[in-house]
């Protein structure tokens, strides 16, 4: 209790990212007991840890710590490449994760909350967007200073949630598949509908009245291919399991982000900044490499990507080391 208050009482960050070291320290001890030893420890310190868990996301989201993290330089990298707002969003990240190692589906519930609240905040900026003669959504109409720093803080935060995500994936397969899949099924279903709902209204390519908030959309869009990537795996399992389960979903979900991804792919930097199709790529290759299947040999958006690929119509891709992978799993699909 008292290393609690005492963690969560920090104002310097440095400070703080120290105490999470003695924390983690602690948490690997925890995992290292043998099992009966383990339950015991579990027991008695479940609530303590999840409250630690709950905080730290607390501390990593604008929404709640906005002067804390605009403290925090987030320009000048240091020689791992990462600026210190990064370093620490990444730090306290990490610890959440340990905890999960302990806890996981409480854990998960608990970054899953954040990701509903921020993509539903997103969602709602449809209402905002102005569009041409033609329908095509061309802006956003968000110019009140204080309604841009609150919306940059959500975007922010839907990326935080995103990675931790991304992150967390790895307890939902594998052995713990059957046993999280009513768990995992409806996050992943709202990760793929969130994917549809930005690229219907292009949210990543949208004017703004500040530039911060392009850089936030694109920044969102990237990392949530980046999440379904990391869910990839995930959807490999589904599809084996999917006789006892739902056929028909996993192939609707599977098809979904083939055909977002390839949709991104192939008007790349007409409409997308490099690096969302850098992710749509590799989101791709990972899907060819895990889902060697029938069903996507046969969709009409593989089929098109390839005869471009082959035909050597240009993508304006070609720099993209990952373009090369992804012609080479092509042949292996059927």
């Amino acid at each position: 209790a008292l290393l609690f208050q005492f963690t969560f009482r920090q104002k310097h960050c440095d400070r703080f990212l120290s105490l999470l070291d003695i924390w983690t320290i602690f948490i690997e001890i925890m995992t290292s007991f043998n099992t009966s030893k383990r339950l015991d420890f579990l027991e008695k310190y479940k609530c303590t840890l999840l409250s630690f868990a709950s905080q730290v996301t607390c501390k990593i989201q604008f929404k709640y710590n906005q002067n804390g993290l605009k403290e925090l330089d987030d320009e000048s990298t240091n020689d791992d490449n990462v600026t210190e707002l990064q370093h620490f969003l990444n730090s306290c990240s990490e610890s959440v994760v340990k905890v999960a190692d302990l806890f996981p589906l409480e854990v998960i519930i608990i970054v899953d909350e954040i990701f509903q609240e921020n993509m539903k905040n997103c969602q709602g900026l449809e209402y905002f967007i102005a569009k041409d003669e033609n329908g095509k959504p061309i802006k956003l109409n968000i110019s009140n200073e204080n309604d841009i720093r609150r919306l940059h803080g959500s975007l922010r935060d839907l990326v935080t949630s995103l990675k931790m995500l991304a992150h967390l994936s790895v307890d939902m397969v594998s052995e713990y598949f059957e046993k999280w899949f009513y768990v995992a099924k409806p996050l992943v279903d709202n990760l793929i509908n969130f994917l549809v709902f930005i690229d219907r209204l292009k949210m990543s390519t949208l004017e703004t009245w500040d530039p911060v908030l392009s850089n936030d959309l694109s920044e969102v869009h990237s990392q949530l291919l980046l999440t379904l990537k990391a869910f990839v795996p995930w959807l490999s399992q589904f599809n084996c399991n999917s006789i006892n389960l739902d056929s028909n979903s996993c192939s609707l979900l599977v098809t979904v982000v083939v055909n977002e991804c390839i949709d991104i792919i192939i008007c790349n930097t007409h409409q997308y900044n490099h690096n969302i199709v850098h992710c749509a790529i590799l989101c791709l290759h990972h899907i060819t490499l895990y889902l060697r299947s029938k069903l996507i040999s046969t969709l009409e958006s593989i089929q098109l990507l390839y005869t471009k690929f082959c035909s050597s119509i240009r993508l304006d891709i070609s720099g993209d080391p990952e373009v090369d992978n992804l012609c080479f799993n092509f042949p292996l699909l059927k």
